[in-house]
C-alpha cells in the first residue's frame, strides 16, 4: 500500500499568522541580543586597552620620578656628608624613593593582569599581548552632549532586543485569541491500497479521498482560557521588561553623559597645571645654570612636574573612558537592519 496524506488548515481568523510572526519576533530578538553581547565586548576590549595604555604611561613617569629622587637622594647624602644639613633630612627622601619603587612594582603587576585580561577578551592567551606596546593616549572625538535627545536610545541593541520580545508576546495573545473561534480544516488521503508492479497506471486499487473538520472550541474552554491567561500574563512580564531596560537606558547614558562632560571639563585645567609645573621646574633648570638656585630645589621641581604629569594622565585615561562609555550607553554605532531595509526599499 502507499499513500500520501494531506492537510490544510483554513487561517480565519489570523492564528497561523500571529503564531508566525511571534517566531519572527523571538528570531529578531536573537538578533538584537547578539549584537548587545558584541557591544558589551567591545566595550570590555577597549576599557582594558584603555587601562593598558594608561599603566604604561603612568609607569615611563614612575621611572623617570625614581631616577629623579636617585639623584635627590645622592645629592641630600653629599649634603649630609659635608655637615650642611642633619642626617634626619634624608629620611623623607628615602621614604619617597621607597614609595616610588613600590609603586613600579604595583602598576607593573597591575598591567600584567590588564594584559592578561585583554588577551582573554580577544580569545587569546594570556601571554598573547605581553612585549607588545599600545599607542599613547590621545584625544577622543567631541560628542555634542547638550543636544543628545532620548530617542537615539532606539538605537541600543539591549531596546531592539526587548521591543522585538514584545511584538512577540503581543502576537502570542492574538494567536492565543483565534483559538477561541470554529475553524475549517481539510483532510486529503491519495494512494493505492494494492499495487501491481506489472500495472500500476490502471491498477483498480486506487484511493483517493477529502474530509473536511470543523472545529468548535467548545468543550476545551477552559483550557482556552488558562492558555489566554498565560499568554497575557507573558505579555504584562515584557512591558515590565521593556520599561526596566528604557529606565536603565536612560540612567545609563545619563551618567555616561554627565561622567564625559565633566572629563572634558576637567582635562585642559589638569593639562594647564602640569604646564606650570613643568614651566616652574625649567625655570629653576635655567636659574642653576646661571648660578642663582640649587640643584636640590631643581630636582623638587622635577618631581613635581612629573607628578603633575601622572595626575595629567590620569585624567586623559578617565576622558577616553568615558567616552567609551558614553558610547555604549548610546548603542555603539548599532543600526537597526529592519530600519535600513526600509530605507532601502
Amino acid at each position: 500500500m502507499a499513500a500520501l496524506a494531506l492537510n490544510y488548515t483554513f487561517d480565519f481568523w489570523g492564528k497561523q499568522r500571529n503564531t508566525i510572526q511571534a517566531a519572527l519576533g523571538q528570531k529578531e530578538a536573537a538578533q538584537w541580543q547578539v549584537a548587545q553581547a558584541r557591544l558589551v565586548l567591545a566595550q570590555a576590549i577597549v576599557a582594558q586597552y584603555t587601562q593598558w595604555q594608561l599603566l604604561d604611561a603612568q609607569l615611563a613617569v614612575v621611572d623617570k620620578r625614581i631616577a629623579v629622587n636617585e639623584q635627590l637622594k645622592a645629592l641630600l647624602a653629599g649634603r649630609i656628608r659635608a655637615g650642611l644639613l642633619p642626617g634626619s633630612a634624608a629620611y623623607n627622601q628615602g621614604q619617597a624613593l621607597l614609595s616610588l619603587q613600590s609603586s613600579q612594582k604595583q602598576l607593573q603587576a597591575e598591567r600584567e593582569r590588564t594584559q592578561h585580561s585583554l588577551a582573554a577578551l580577544i580569545g587569546q592567551p594570556p601571554t598573547a599581548v605581553q612585549g607588545l606596546n599600545p599607542q599613547a593616549l590621545g584625544s577622543v572625538p567631541v560628542v555634542a552632549v547638550n543636544h543628545l535627545r532620548a530617542d537615539i536610545l532606539g538605537q541600543r541593541p539591549d531596546i531592539a532586543a526587548q521591543r522585538a520580545l514584545l511584538q512577540s508576546r503581543y502576537f502570542g495573545v492574538q494567536a492565543a485569541k483565534a483559538e477561541f473561534y470554529p475553524n475549517i480544516e481539510i483532510k486529503g488521503l491519495a494512494g493505492f491500497s494494492h499495487i501491481d508492479a506489472f500495472d500500476v497506471l490502471h491498477s483498480s486499487s486506487r484511493l483517493l479521498g477529502l474530509m473536511p473538520a470543523i472545529t468548535l472550541p467548545i468543550f476545551t474552554s477552559g483550557s482556552l482560557k488558562a492558555n489566554l491567561a498565560g499568554k497575557h500574563a507573558q505579555y504584562d512580564e515584557q512591558v515590565a521588561m521593556y520599561d526596566k531596560t528604557v529606565v536603565t537606558a536612560l540612567q545609563q547614558a545619563a551618567d555616561a553623559s554627565s561622567d564625559y562632560q565633566h572629563s572634558q571639563d576637567a582635562l585642559p585645567l589638569q593639562q594647564q597645571a602640569w604646564q606650570l609645573a613643568q614651566k616652574n621646574a625649567d625655570s629653576s633648570a635655567r636659574r642653576l645654570r646661571a648660578g642663582l638656585d640649587n640643584g636640590l630645589n631643581r630636582l623638587q621641581l622635577e618631581d613635581a612636574a612629573l607628578s603633575a604629569q601622572g595626575d595629567y594622565l590620569k585624567v586623559a585615561s578617565w576622558q577616553q573612558q568615558s567616552w567609551n562609555n558614553l558610547q555604549a550607553a548610546l548603542g555603539g554605532g548599532f543600526i537597526n537592519p529592519q530600519a535600513t531595509s526600509a530605507q532601502t526599499h
